[in-house]
Formats: structure tokens, sequence, C-alpha cells
């Protein structure tokens, strides 16, 4: 859901930048610019990079939430469960070292 309000706000402020400049481009060339229609564009398009830039925060965030996620982790592990799975972790990343030469404890 938050993809999609990102996506229609970067369409529709970004359409508005676009509008906004070319009313300005045409005042302009009449002789009479209106600077605040400029300013209107110029707002309009940071809204535009800044939902565009919140809209790939979010994807990027939740592909490496995905990548992290491990489905031998639960939230509510306890905490003897996880202290043994850590010595489990050491004891392996010591055979490792031994296995490879660089064993020093």
């Amino acid at each position: 859901m938050k993809r999609l309000v990102y996506i229609l706000s970067a369409i529709l402020f970004g359409v508005l930048s676009a509008v906004a400049l070319g009313e300005f481009y045409f005042t302009q060339k009449i002789g009479d610019p209106e600077y605040y229609i400029l300013l209107f564009c110029i707002i309009c398009g940071l809204v535009s990079v800044g939902s565009l830039w919140f809209l790939f925060q979010n994807i990027y965030y939740n592909k490496n939430q995905k990548i992290l996620e491990n489905d031998k982790t639960k939230q509510n592990m306890s905490p003897k469960v996880a202290e043994e799975m850590a010595k489990k972790i050491m004891e392996d990343a010591k055979m490792h070292r031994k296995s490879r030469g660089k064993h020093k404890d």
C-alpha cells in the first residue's frame, strides 16, 4: 500500500511540476514571468523526487529484510535456546579455523 501511495504521489507531483514549468515558460515568452508558478514547479518537483526516494528506500529495505530473515530463528526465542545456538555457532567457527590451520585458542 505504501508503494502505491509513493508511486501515485511521484506521478502526480511530477505531472504538476511539468505543467507548472510549461505555464511558467508560456508566461515568460509573453513577457510577464510569474515566479510563483516557478516556485510551485520546484516544490512539486522536490516532492516527486522525495516520494521516489522513499519508494526506493522501501523496496531496498524490504528486499534486505527478506534476505536477513532466517526461518530457524523466531522473535520469541527463549534465551536458553539462543545461547545454545550461539555456542554451536562458536564451535563450528573454531572447527573451521582448525581445519584451515588458523587455530589460536
